[in-house]
Protein backbone atom coordinates (compact mmCIF):
# COMPACT_ATOMS: atom_id res chain seq x y z
CA UNK A 1 0.00 0.00 0.00
CA UNK A 2 1.27 3.44 -0.87
CA UNK A 3 1.49 5.77 2.08
CA UNK A 4 2.01 9.49 1.98
CA UNK A 5 3.38 10.49 5.34
CA UNK A 6 3.44 14.22 5.01
CA UNK A 7 2.71 16.82 2.36
CA UNK A 8 2.94 20.55 2.74
CA UNK A 9 1.77 22.91 0.02
CA UNK A 10 2.46 26.61 -0.10
CA UNK A 11 0.54 28.63 -2.61
CA UNK A 12 1.86 32.06 -3.57
CA UNK A 13 -0.28 33.71 -6.22
CA UNK A 14 -0.12 31.42 -9.25
CA UNK A 15 2.81 29.37 -7.91
CA UNK A 16 2.33 26.15 -5.96
CA UNK A 17 5.24 24.53 -4.14
CA UNK A 18 5.10 21.09 -2.58
CA UNK A 19 7.38 19.53 0.04
CA UNK A 20 6.76 15.81 0.47
CA UNK A 21 8.22 13.24 2.83
CA UNK A 22 7.55 9.61 1.92
CA UNK A 23 8.86 6.19 2.95
CA UNK A 24 8.22 4.67 -0.47
CA UNK A 25 11.48 3.05 -1.66
CA UNK A 26 10.56 3.47 -5.33
CA UNK A 27 10.34 7.26 -5.15
CA UNK A 28 13.03 9.84 -4.69
CA UNK A 29 11.49 12.55 -2.58
CA UNK A 30 13.10 15.82 -1.52
CA UNK A 31 14.00 16.26 2.12
CA UNK A 32 12.41 19.04 4.18
CA UNK A 33 13.61 22.41 2.96
CA UNK A 34 13.84 21.36 -0.70
CA UNK A 35 10.68 22.70 -2.27
CA UNK A 36 9.55 21.39 -5.65
CA UNK A 37 7.28 23.39 -7.93
CA UNK A 38 4.08 21.46 -8.67
CA UNK A 39 1.10 21.88 -10.95
CA UNK A 40 -0.69 25.15 -10.02
CA UNK A 41 -3.53 24.82 -7.50
CA UNK A 42 -6.90 24.90 -9.31
CA UNK A 43 -8.85 26.65 -6.56
CA UNK A 44 -9.22 30.23 -5.41
CA UNK A 45 -7.03 31.86 -2.80
CA UNK A 46 -8.37 31.30 0.70
CA UNK A 47 -7.65 31.18 4.39
CA UNK A 48 -9.03 28.86 7.05
CA UNK A 49 -9.22 25.89 4.68
CA UNK A 50 -8.80 22.19 5.43
CA UNK A 51 -6.03 19.79 4.44
CA UNK A 52 -5.83 16.01 4.88
CA UNK A 53 -4.20 13.05 3.15
CA UNK A 54 -5.38 9.59 2.13
CA UNK A 55 -2.71 7.34 0.69
CA UNK A 56 -0.70 9.27 -1.88
CA UNK A 57 -3.31 11.98 -2.33
CA UNK A 58 -3.60 15.30 -0.53
CA UNK A 59 -6.91 17.16 -0.27
CA UNK A 60 -7.45 20.89 0.18
CA UNK A 61 -10.79 22.65 0.45
CA UNK A 62 -13.29 24.89 2.19
CA UNK A 63 -12.11 28.24 3.59
CA UNK A 64 -12.85 31.93 3.15
CA UNK A 65 -11.33 34.61 0.88
CA UNK A 66 -12.65 37.72 2.65
CA UNK A 67 -15.86 37.81 0.59
CA UNK A 68 -16.95 34.23 -0.05
CA UNK A 69 -17.00 30.93 1.84
CA UNK A 70 -16.01 27.83 -0.10
CA UNK A 71 -17.37 24.28 -0.13
CA UNK A 72 -14.99 23.05 -2.84
CA UNK A 73 -12.54 20.18 -2.41
CA UNK A 74 -9.43 19.57 -4.55
CA UNK A 75 -7.28 16.45 -4.73
CA UNK A 76 -3.54 16.47 -5.49
CA UNK A 77 -2.23 13.14 -6.79
CA UNK A 78 1.39 12.72 -5.71
CA UNK A 79 2.09 10.01 -8.29
CA UNK A 80 0.55 11.80 -11.29
CA UNK A 81 1.40 15.32 -10.13
CA UNK A 82 -1.86 17.09 -10.88
CA UNK A 83 -4.93 18.58 -9.18
CA UNK A 84 -8.47 17.26 -9.62
CA UNK A 85 -11.71 18.97 -8.61
CA UNK A 86 -13.75 16.71 -6.33
CA UNK A 87 -17.42 16.67 -5.36
CA UNK A 88 -18.06 19.75 -3.19
CA UNK A 89 -18.51 19.46 0.57
CA UNK A 90 -22.27 18.80 1.07
CA UNK A 91 -22.62 21.01 4.16
CA UNK A 92 -22.69 24.77 4.55
CA UNK A 93 -19.54 26.40 3.12
CA UNK A 94 -17.26 27.31 6.02
CA UNK A 95 -13.82 28.27 7.26
CA UNK A 96 -11.69 26.91 10.09
CA UNK A 97 -13.22 23.45 9.86
CA UNK A 98 -11.51 20.33 11.18
CA UNK A 99 -10.58 17.51 8.79
CA UNK A 100 -8.86 14.17 9.21
CA UNK A 101 -8.82 10.72 7.61
CA UNK A 102 -9.08 7.25 9.15
CA UNK A 103 -8.91 4.00 7.17
CA UNK A 104 -9.26 5.78 3.83
CA UNK A 105 -12.30 7.85 4.81
CA UNK A 106 -12.28 11.60 5.36
CA UNK A 107 -14.19 13.37 8.12
CA UNK A 108 -14.91 17.11 7.98
CA UNK A 109 -16.78 19.10 10.61
CA UNK A 110 -16.99 22.12 12.85
CA UNK A 111 -15.85 25.51 11.52
CA UNK A 112 -18.14 28.45 10.93
CA UNK A 113 -19.86 30.71 8.44
CA UNK A 114 -20.89 34.20 9.57
CA UNK A 115 -23.37 34.75 6.76
CA UNK A 116 -25.92 32.90 4.66
CA UNK A 117 -24.51 29.76 2.96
Amino acid sequence: MKTLLDVVDLIFGDNTFCNVVSRRPDRTVPRWGNWVRTTPFKGSRRSGGIVFTIGNKAYIGLGFNGDDYFADIFEYDLDLGFWKTMTPFPGVPRERAVAFAIDGKAYIGLGYNRGPG
